[in-house]
Protein backbone atom coordinates (compact mmCIF):
# COMPACT_ATOMS: atom_id res chain seq x y z
CA UNK A 1 0.00 0.00 0.00
CA UNK A 2 1.29 3.48 -0.44
CA UNK A 3 1.99 5.62 1.83
CA UNK A 4 2.31 10.02 2.21
CA UNK A 5 4.73 10.58 4.44
CA UNK A 6 4.94 14.37 5.12
CA UNK A 7 8.27 15.58 5.91
CA UNK A 8 9.37 18.78 7.24
CA UNK A 9 12.29 20.40 7.85
CA UNK A 10 13.27 20.82 11.76
CA UNK A 11 14.59 24.37 11.10
CA UNK A 12 11.40 25.09 9.28
CA UNK A 13 8.96 23.62 11.91
CA UNK A 14 10.49 25.70 14.75
CA UNK A 15 10.49 29.11 12.46
CA UNK A 16 6.68 27.83 11.59
CA UNK A 17 5.89 27.65 15.40
CA UNK A 18 7.28 31.08 16.58
CA UNK A 19 5.22 33.03 13.64
CA UNK A 20 2.06 31.08 14.50
CA UNK A 21 2.18 32.28 18.30
CA UNK A 22 3.05 35.83 16.45
CA UNK A 23 0.03 35.47 14.43
CA UNK A 24 1.78 35.81 11.54
CA UNK A 25 3.16 33.63 8.97
CA UNK A 26 2.88 32.52 5.28
CA UNK A 27 2.91 29.22 3.96
CA UNK A 28 3.93 28.56 0.33
CA UNK A 29 1.68 26.65 -1.92
CA UNK A 30 2.58 22.93 -2.01
CA UNK A 31 3.15 22.21 -5.63
CA UNK A 32 0.61 19.33 -5.93
CA UNK A 33 0.93 18.35 -9.86
CA UNK A 34 4.56 19.00 -11.84
CA UNK A 35 3.42 20.06 -14.84
CA UNK A 36 6.81 21.69 -14.90
CA UNK A 37 9.93 20.03 -16.92
CA UNK A 38 12.20 18.37 -14.70
CA UNK A 39 14.83 20.45 -16.19
CA UNK A 40 13.36 23.75 -14.89
CA UNK A 41 12.41 22.33 -11.35
CA UNK A 42 15.79 21.55 -10.95
CA UNK A 43 16.76 25.13 -11.48
CA UNK A 44 14.41 26.36 -9.39
CA UNK A 45 14.61 24.21 -6.40
CA UNK A 46 17.03 22.50 -4.05
CA UNK A 47 15.08 19.57 -2.07
CA UNK A 48 16.25 16.39 -2.65
CA UNK A 49 15.05 12.43 -2.10
CA UNK A 50 17.32 9.86 -2.11
CA UNK A 51 17.93 6.25 -0.28
CA UNK A 52 18.92 2.92 -0.23
CA UNK A 53 17.51 -0.43 -1.91
CA UNK A 54 18.22 -3.54 0.00
CA UNK A 55 17.05 -6.87 -0.66
CA UNK A 56 15.34 -9.35 2.72
CA UNK A 57 18.94 -9.97 4.27
CA UNK A 58 19.69 -6.26 4.04
CA UNK A 59 21.98 -6.34 1.43
CA UNK A 60 22.30 -3.10 -1.08
CA UNK A 61 20.68 -3.92 -4.61
CA UNK A 62 23.19 -2.19 -7.30
CA UNK A 63 21.81 -1.47 -10.58
CA UNK A 64 18.44 -1.71 -10.26
CA UNK A 65 15.98 0.88 -11.96
CA UNK A 66 14.59 3.82 -9.33
CA UNK A 67 11.84 5.98 -10.76
CA UNK A 68 10.05 9.34 -10.04
CA UNK A 69 6.99 10.34 -10.78
CA UNK A 70 4.58 13.12 -10.26
CA UNK A 71 1.20 13.16 -7.94
CA UNK A 72 -0.52 11.70 -10.91
CA UNK A 73 2.13 8.45 -11.54
CA UNK A 74 4.05 10.62 -14.79
CA UNK A 75 7.54 9.45 -15.21
CA UNK A 76 9.85 12.75 -14.64
CA UNK A 77 13.23 11.21 -14.37
CA UNK A 78 14.55 7.78 -13.97
CA UNK A 79 17.94 6.60 -12.60
CA UNK A 80 19.96 3.60 -11.56
CA UNK A 81 21.07 2.42 -7.70
CA UNK A 82 24.90 2.59 -7.28
CA UNK A 83 27.27 -0.21 -5.87
CA UNK A 84 25.58 0.52 -2.79
CA UNK A 85 22.33 0.33 -3.11
CA UNK A 86 21.89 4.09 -3.64
CA UNK A 87 19.62 6.61 -5.61
CA UNK A 88 19.40 10.21 -5.84
CA UNK A 89 16.74 12.81 -6.89
CA UNK A 90 17.49 16.07 -6.58
CA UNK A 91 16.83 19.87 -7.68
CA UNK A 92 12.51 19.02 -6.22
CA UNK A 93 10.13 21.26 -6.00
CA UNK A 94 7.61 21.02 -3.04
CA UNK A 95 4.95 18.23 -3.66
CA UNK A 96 3.83 15.01 -4.06
CA UNK A 97 6.20 12.63 -5.57
CA UNK A 98 6.37 8.88 -6.26
CA UNK A 99 9.38 6.71 -6.06
CA UNK A 100 9.28 3.78 -7.58
CA UNK A 101 11.19 0.55 -8.31
CA UNK A 102 11.50 -0.49 -11.37
CA UNK A 103 11.55 -4.68 -11.65
CA UNK A 104 12.51 -5.10 -15.07
CA UNK A 105 15.35 -8.46 -15.16
CA UNK A 106 14.79 -8.91 -11.61
CA UNK A 107 13.16 -10.98 -9.22
CA UNK A 108 11.99 -8.29 -7.19
CA UNK A 109 8.30 -7.41 -6.39
CA UNK A 110 8.16 -3.78 -7.64
CA UNK A 111 7.61 -1.33 -5.09
CA UNK A 112 6.19 2.58 -4.69
CA UNK A 113 6.31 4.89 -2.28
CA UNK A 114 4.70 8.56 -1.88
CA UNK A 115 6.30 11.28 -0.33
CA UNK A 116 5.11 14.85 -0.06
CA UNK A 117 7.72 17.72 0.43
CA UNK A 118 6.66 20.67 2.33
CA UNK A 119 8.52 23.95 2.48
CA UNK A 120 7.78 26.69 4.46
CA UNK A 121 7.70 30.20 2.71
CA UNK A 122 8.03 33.44 4.53
CA UNK A 123 7.81 36.55 3.11
CA UNK A 124 8.37 34.81 -0.41
CA UNK A 125 11.86 33.05 0.89
CA UNK A 126 12.01 29.56 1.53
CA UNK A 127 13.37 29.24 5.08
CA UNK A 128 14.40 25.33 4.68
CA UNK A 129 14.94 22.87 1.95
CA UNK A 130 14.32 18.83 2.59
CA UNK A 131 16.74 16.34 2.24
CA UNK A 132 14.35 13.14 2.48
CA UNK A 133 15.73 9.66 3.04
CA UNK A 134 13.30 6.99 1.34
CA UNK A 135 14.70 3.55 1.87
CA UNK A 136 13.30 0.16 0.24
CA UNK A 137 13.46 -3.47 1.96
CA UNK A 138 12.48 -5.48 -1.76
CA UNK A 139 10.27 -8.89 -1.05
CA UNK A 140 10.53 -12.21 -3.68
CA UNK A 141 7.00 -13.20 -4.47
CA UNK A 142 6.87 -15.93 -2.82
CA UNK A 143 8.79 -17.86 0.30
CA UNK A 144 12.22 -18.49 -0.59
CA UNK A 145 11.90 -21.47 2.12
CA UNK A 146 14.82 -20.16 4.16
CA UNK A 147 15.13 -21.65 7.83
CA UNK A 148 14.76 -20.40 10.73
CA UNK A 149 17.74 -18.38 12.25
CA UNK A 150 19.10 -17.66 8.89
CA UNK A 151 20.04 -14.14 7.89
CA UNK A 152 17.93 -14.26 3.97
CA UNK A 153 14.67 -15.08 5.96
CA UNK A 154 15.44 -12.63 8.90
CA UNK A 155 13.03 -9.48 7.40
CA UNK A 156 10.01 -10.37 4.98
CA UNK A 157 8.41 -7.50 6.86
CA UNK A 158 6.15 -4.84 5.77
CA UNK A 159 7.78 -1.76 3.93
CA UNK A 160 7.31 0.94 5.98
CA UNK A 161 8.30 4.69 4.96
CA UNK A 162 10.81 6.30 7.76
CA UNK A 163 12.62 9.42 6.18
CA UNK A 164 15.65 11.28 8.22
CA UNK A 165 17.59 14.13 7.35
CA UNK A 166 21.13 12.50 7.11
CA UNK A 167 24.23 14.61 6.98
CA UNK A 168 26.54 14.01 3.52
CA UNK A 169 29.22 13.29 6.06
CA UNK A 170 27.57 10.27 8.34
CA UNK A 171 25.56 9.08 5.05
CA UNK A 172 29.33 8.55 3.57
CA UNK A 173 30.78 6.71 6.59
CA UNK A 174 27.35 4.66 6.21
CA UNK A 175 28.05 3.66 2.61
CA UNK A 176 31.61 2.93 3.61
CA UNK A 177 30.26 0.37 6.19
CA UNK A 178 27.84 -1.28 3.57
CA UNK A 179 30.51 -2.13 1.29
CA UNK A 180 32.43 -3.50 4.10
CA UNK A 181 29.54 -5.62 5.48
CA UNK A 182 29.10 -6.94 1.79
CA UNK A 183 33.02 -7.84 1.59
CA UNK A 184 32.20 -9.53 5.35
CA UNK A 185 34.91 -7.00 6.87
CA UNK A 186 33.02 -6.88 10.18
CA UNK A 187 35.63 -5.18 11.79
CA UNK A 188 36.26 -1.86 9.39
CA UNK A 189 32.29 -2.01 9.26
CA UNK A 190 32.37 -1.17 12.59
CA UNK A 191 34.75 1.45 12.55
CA UNK A 192 32.52 3.17 9.97
CA UNK A 193 29.11 2.78 11.47
CA UNK A 194 30.79 4.13 14.81
CA UNK A 195 31.59 7.25 12.92
CA UNK A 196 28.63 7.55 10.88
CA UNK A 197 26.45 7.63 14.20
CA UNK A 198 28.96 9.70 16.06
CA UNK A 199 28.20 12.32 13.40
CA UNK A 200 24.52 11.74 13.29
CA UNK A 201 23.18 9.82 16.76
CA UNK A 202 20.31 8.78 15.93
CA UNK A 203 20.97 7.30 12.06
CA UNK A 204 18.72 4.77 12.07
CA UNK A 205 20.08 2.67 9.13
CA UNK A 206 23.58 3.23 11.14
CA UNK A 207 22.46 1.83 14.37
CA UNK A 208 19.94 -1.33 13.29
CA UNK A 209 23.16 -2.34 10.88
CA UNK A 210 25.76 -2.20 13.70
CA UNK A 211 23.07 -3.99 15.71
CA UNK A 212 21.76 -6.85 13.28
CA UNK A 213 25.11 -7.45 11.97
CA UNK A 214 26.91 -8.13 15.31
CA UNK A 215 23.74 -10.43 16.28
CA UNK A 216 24.56 -12.08 13.27
CA UNK A 217 28.05 -12.94 14.47
CA UNK A 218 26.58 -13.76 17.99
CA UNK A 219 28.16 -10.12 19.71
CA UNK A 220 24.87 -9.74 21.80
CA UNK A 221 26.58 -7.83 24.25
CA UNK A 222 27.83 -5.34 21.75
CA UNK A 223 24.64 -5.46 19.66
CA UNK A 224 22.60 -3.96 22.65
CA UNK A 225 22.83 -0.14 23.07
CA UNK A 226 23.04 0.35 19.09
CA UNK A 227 19.38 -2.13 18.74
CA UNK A 228 17.48 -0.03 21.39
CA UNK A 229 18.91 3.15 20.00
CA UNK A 230 17.32 2.04 16.77
CA UNK A 231 13.70 1.22 18.49
CA UNK A 232 13.99 4.54 20.10
CA UNK A 233 14.26 6.20 16.78
CA UNK A 234 11.84 3.86 14.73
CA UNK A 235 9.49 2.26 17.12
CA UNK A 236 8.31 -0.03 13.51
CA UNK A 237 11.61 -1.30 12.90
CA UNK A 238 11.13 -4.94 12.96
CA UNK A 239 14.73 -6.13 12.49
CA UNK A 240 15.97 -4.38 14.76
CA UNK A 241 13.11 -5.26 17.55
CA UNK A 242 13.30 -9.40 16.29
CA UNK A 243 17.33 -9.18 16.65
CA UNK A 244 17.30 -7.10 20.10
CA UNK A 245 15.15 -10.02 21.28
CA UNK A 246 17.48 -13.34 19.59
CA UNK A 247 20.18 -11.06 21.67
CA UNK A 248 18.43 -11.22 24.76
CA UNK A 249 17.66 -14.39 23.93
CA UNK A 250 21.68 -15.57 23.90
CA UNK A 251 22.09 -13.33 26.73
CA UNK A 252 19.26 -15.34 29.15
CA UNK A 253 17.26 -11.84 29.22
CA UNK A 254 14.36 -14.11 28.77
CA UNK A 255 11.96 -10.74 30.13
CA UNK A 256 13.89 -8.80 27.54
CA UNK A 257 13.42 -10.96 25.24
CA UNK A 258 9.85 -11.67 25.51
CA UNK A 259 9.30 -7.54 25.08
CA UNK A 260 11.12 -7.02 21.87
CA UNK A 261 10.10 -10.49 20.07
CA UNK A 262 6.45 -9.56 20.81
CA UNK A 263 6.80 -6.08 19.13
CA UNK A 264 8.32 -7.76 16.22
CA UNK A 265 5.63 -10.17 16.00
CA UNK A 266 3.43 -7.46 16.18
CA UNK A 267 5.07 -5.85 12.81
CA UNK A 268 5.19 -8.60 10.75
CA UNK A 269 3.13 -11.31 11.79
CA UNK A 270 4.25 -13.56 9.01
CA UNK A 271 7.61 -14.22 9.95
CA UNK A 272 8.77 -17.15 10.35
CA UNK A 273 11.79 -16.63 12.60
CA UNK A 274 10.24 -14.13 14.81
CA UNK A 275 6.88 -16.44 15.08
CA UNK A 276 9.64 -19.19 15.76
CA UNK A 277 11.83 -17.27 18.87
CA UNK A 278 8.68 -15.81 20.25
CA UNK A 279 7.07 -19.13 20.91
CA UNK A 280 9.97 -21.00 21.92
CA UNK A 281 10.37 -17.76 25.12
CA UNK A 282 6.80 -18.51 25.59
CA UNK A 283 7.02 -22.32 26.44
CA UNK A 284 9.92 -21.43 28.54
CA UNK A 285 8.19 -18.98 30.89
CA UNK A 286 5.38 -21.29 30.42
CA UNK A 287 2.83 -19.05 29.00
CA UNK A 288 2.45 -22.64 27.23
CA UNK A 289 -1.14 -21.69 25.18
CA UNK A 290 0.31 -18.65 23.75
CA UNK A 291 3.66 -20.58 22.80
CA UNK A 292 1.41 -23.40 20.51
CA UNK A 293 0.16 -20.41 18.49
CA UNK A 294 3.28 -18.88 17.45
CA UNK A 295 5.22 -22.50 16.83
CA UNK A 296 2.29 -23.83 15.07
CA UNK A 297 2.16 -20.44 12.93
CA UNK A 298 6.06 -20.82 12.13
CA UNK A 299 5.81 -24.49 11.15
CA UNK A 300 2.69 -23.33 8.94
CA UNK A 301 4.57 -21.14 6.96
CA UNK A 302 8.07 -23.43 7.39
CA UNK A 303 8.85 -24.55 3.96
CA UNK A 304 10.55 -27.22 3.62
CA UNK A 305 9.92 -28.30 7.43
CA UNK A 306 12.11 -27.24 9.91
CA UNK A 307 13.47 -29.12 12.29
CA UNK A 308 14.29 -26.75 15.36
CA UNK A 309 9.94 -26.13 15.04
CA UNK A 310 9.41 -29.40 15.40
CA UNK A 311 11.44 -29.83 18.33
CA UNK A 312 9.88 -26.95 19.93
CA UNK A 313 6.52 -28.51 19.81
CA UNK A 314 7.55 -31.57 20.72
CA UNK A 315 9.01 -30.13 24.07
CA UNK A 316 5.83 -28.20 24.43
CA UNK A 317 3.78 -31.06 23.96
CA UNK A 318 6.06 -32.73 26.65
CA UNK A 319 5.94 -30.07 29.12
CA UNK A 320 1.96 -29.89 28.81
CA UNK A 321 1.65 -34.21 29.36
CA UNK A 322 0.13 -34.10 25.39
CA UNK A 323 2.70 -37.23 24.89
CA UNK A 324 1.01 -38.53 21.70
CA UNK A 325 1.32 -34.63 20.16
CA UNK A 326 4.48 -34.88 21.30
CA UNK A 327 5.94 -37.89 19.76
CA UNK A 328 4.05 -37.01 16.59
CA UNK A 329 6.67 -33.57 16.27
CA UNK A 330 9.03 -35.70 17.76
CA UNK A 331 9.02 -38.34 14.69
CA UNK A 332 8.53 -34.97 12.27
CA UNK A 333 11.81 -33.65 13.64
CA UNK A 334 13.52 -36.66 12.99
CA UNK A 335 12.46 -37.18 9.88
CA UNK A 336 13.23 -33.19 8.83
CA UNK A 337 16.85 -34.17 10.58
CA UNK A 338 17.71 -37.48 9.81
CA UNK A 339 21.68 -37.50 11.39
CA UNK A 340 19.69 -35.61 15.06
CA UNK A 341 18.49 -39.05 16.20
CA UNK A 342 21.76 -39.26 18.52
CA UNK A 343 21.25 -35.93 19.88
CA UNK A 344 17.57 -36.61 20.38
CA UNK A 345 17.81 -39.24 23.02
Amino acid sequence: MNRIKTVINGFAVCILVGLLLNDGFAVGKTNKKLSTPLLSVVKQNRNTISGFVFDSSRQPVPDINVELQDDVSSTLVRTRTSSAGRYTFSGLSAGVFNVKIINSNTSFVEQTQRVEIINININGRIAGYDNVQLDFRLQQPSNNGSSVGSSSSRSNSAIIVFAQDIPKSARKFYEKGLGEIKRNDYDSAVTSMKSAIEIFPTYFLALESLGVESVKRNKYETALPYLIKAIEVNQKAFDSFYALGVAHYNLKNIKEAKDALQKATGINSQSINANFYYGMVLRQIGQTSDAEIFLIKAKTSAKPSNPQIHWQLALLYKQTRRYKNAADELQLFLDSQPDSRDKAQ
